[in-house]
């Protein structure tokens, strides 16, 4: 798998306050925006965010940001239980 590398100058995380270790929170706080827009599925941004499946739940459950699961979801995972018999 090959990464990307994001050049964020220097000043604009020192006005966001991000530092040090702190710089982590940025890839969840985009992965948790991409999520929202619907830009990622929750599985890539579970994996960009960096946390655990409950973390992020947690942390969408946190921020009041519903998940994207329609009845259309849950017929396909209906359908997948069943081809798993």
């Amino acid at each position: 798998m090959k990464n990307i590398n994001l050049e964020i100058p220097e000043d604009i995380l020192y006005h966001a306050k991000i530092k040090g270790n702190r710089r982590d929170e940025l890839k969840k706080e985009l992965a948790v925006h991409l999520y929202e827009e619907k830009i990622l599925s929750l599985g890539n941004a579970i994996k960009l965010s960096g946390l655990g499946f409950m973390e992020f739940h947690y942390l969408l459950g946190k921020r009041k940001i519903p998940r994207h699961y329609d009845i259309s979801d849950l017929e396909k995972d209906i359908e997948n239980i069943e081809n798993l018999s």
